[in-house]
């Protein structure tokens, strides 16, 4: 540092260096580690850059000087621009109920993640218009539509859906503004199919009567007799990956099979010797109708009070696709009319809590089982789900 300001005060006389003066000083300079980083910083010139700079205008000639010179600020303005790339390169990513996300994220190292549970569409709107964020992530208490979307800005690029359906998010206007639409298509499909089938053997083998009937000290082993899922028939309406699962458990219980005519998968169904029908004609015949599909246009119920009045009066309804794929008020008036033999629920019209009230009537009815859409929330599909979504999030926003 001595013999740099010896050097610079020269350059200030308008004096010549000694011969080799410039060779010395820059083989007795030693930065200090980190003083490059710390110069940048501060808005300073490294070290060595600034030697290297100096190397041609300490050979005294003016035209040396000013190539000197133009070297140094273009030197300092690749610097500050590679500065400002490094902290603009760190892609933000909000996660929304997502932990495991984003935890998976943080060991691939380079990502800016904030993680918020249990906040509202509003709430979510307000971050993403305030904090530049590249990628939200979200669960099914969330939607992501064009006031998200308006909200977010130009640095939005990615929306990620921790699940398989994607009803929540408007893909028409994501498509529209080039923003990438992201899901795990297959990391909760065992869990959900699992439940499935859980809540058929709860129905048919009258499981929470019994366990009530205990706890109050009896032992109804008669008035409990249940009913076998051996030889019945099962309706899977939605024949993508969850129904196809289902399909197969069910058919290792004994169980006849099937779904639409109308399926695009009724080839695969065909193959899996899965039984083709028209809507009337399966809802008629089965014993257990399975519900694995989005939702259709609109929120029109697909099971309305027309075709539960086709359905056999000792069926058992079990709905852990969507919500709004069941006209729940009409649902309710069949159980407590009887002509239902019971329904699994594990969506609903309206979640969270408190519930609705619509919602409240029918989880309080006997032969209804329901679940707070835990069909993924297992420990195997939380961790899939988690390490497949940040393993797609890392590869686009890598590109």
């Amino acid at each position: 540092r001595f013999r740099m300001s010896v050097v610079r005060s020269k350059m200030s006389r308008g004096l010549r260096a000694e011969p080799g003066s410039n060779t010395r000083a820059l083989r007795g300079m030693r930065a200090e580690p980190g003083s490059s980083t710390r110069a940048l910083r501060g808005g300073g010139m490294p070290a060595l850059l600034l030697l290297a700079c100096l190397r041609g205008a300490l050979a005294g000639h003016p035209v040396a000087r000013q190539q000197a010179a133009i070297r140094w600020r273009s030197g300092r303005s690749r610097l500050a621009a590679a500065a400002t790339m490094s902290v603009a390169g760190r892609p933000r990513v909000l996660c929304l109920d997502s932990d495991g996300v984003a935890r998976e994220l943080a060991k691939l190292a380079g990502y800016d993640v904030r993680v918020e549970n249990g906040i509202s569409d509003k709430q979510v709107e307000a971050l993403l218009s305030s904090s530049g964020f590249a990628a939200l992530v979200l669960r099914s208490a969330n939607t992501c539509s064009v006031r998200t979307l308006d909200a977010a800005g130009g640095a939005f690029r990615i929306v990620g859906r921790a699940g398989i359906g994607l009803d929540n998010i408007d893909i028409v206007s994501c498509k529209a503004r080039g923003i990438e639409v992201l899901n795990t298509p297959t990391a909760s499909v065992g869990s959900v199919a699992e439940l499935t089938l859980t809540l058929m053997l709860s129905l048919m083998r009258r499981l929470p009567e019994a366990r009530d009937s205990l706890l109050a000290g009896k032992w109804d082993r008669a008035r409990l007799e249940g009913s076998s899922l051996c030889g019945k028939r099962l309706g899977v309406l939605g024949y993508g990956a969850i129904g196809q699962r289902v399909s197969e458990l069910a058919r290792a219980f004994g169980m006849h099979v099937c779904t639409l005519s109308s399926s695009s998968n009724a080839d695969k169904a065909m193959i899996h010797g899965v039984e083709l029908l028209s809507l009337g004609e399966l809802l008629s015949s089965s014993d257990v109708v399975s519900l694995h599909m989005p939702s259709l246009p609109g929120g029109v119920p697909l099971i309305d009070d027309d075709a539960l009045r086709v359905m056999k009066c000792t069926a058992i309804l079990v709905n852990t696709g969507r919500g709004t794929l069941v006209d729940e008020t009409a649902l309710l008036a069949a159980l407590e009319r009887g002509e239902l033999g019971g329904a699994g629920l594990d969506v609903f019209s309206r979640e969270g809590a408190p519930l609705d009230p619509r919602v409240a009537k029918l989880v309080a009815h006997p032969r209804v089982i329901a679940t707070p859409h835990t069909g993924g929330s297992t420990v195997e599909a939380r961790e899939a789900i988690s390490s497949e979504l940040a393993a797609r999030l890392h590869a686009a926003l890598s590109d």
